[in-house]
């Protein structure tokens, strides 16, 4: 179950648009609650799409979208970004403030 909203904290879902994210949107919508929606372009090569997917689901959920690019390299091997996950809950950790939900969908 959902954690009770204690009323205070806002709740941001970091996502790319990719089936995970996609269905932490729809989980969250499920219970009520209106998530922003935090994307993070960094140089990948399906940022394009990325973009495109994201768009949609905002729109479609009506979440606010905050687009955040990142002006530097992520090693990277092959299609693996290294620490690419760590680095988005920072980004956004100094982005959203105090007394607030950070969410994301990773397997």
């Amino acid at each position: 179950n959902l954690p009770e909203e204690d009323g205070k904290s806002k709740l941001y879902v970091l996502a790319s648009g990719g089936i995970d994210s996609t269905t932490l949107l729809h989980y969250y919508k499920s219970y009520d609650e209106t998530p922003s929606v935090i994307h993070f372009q960094y140089h990948q090569p399906s940022y394009i799409s990325e973009k495109k997917s994201i768009d949609a689901l905002s729109e479609y959920y009506e979440l606010e979208l905050n687009v955040y690019n990142f002006d530097f390299p992520i090693i990277q091997e092959k299609y693996e970004f290294y620490g690419r996950n760590a680095l988005f809950i920072l980004a956004a950790a100094s982005i959203v403030g105090e007394s607030s939900r950070i969410s994301l969908g990773i397997h």
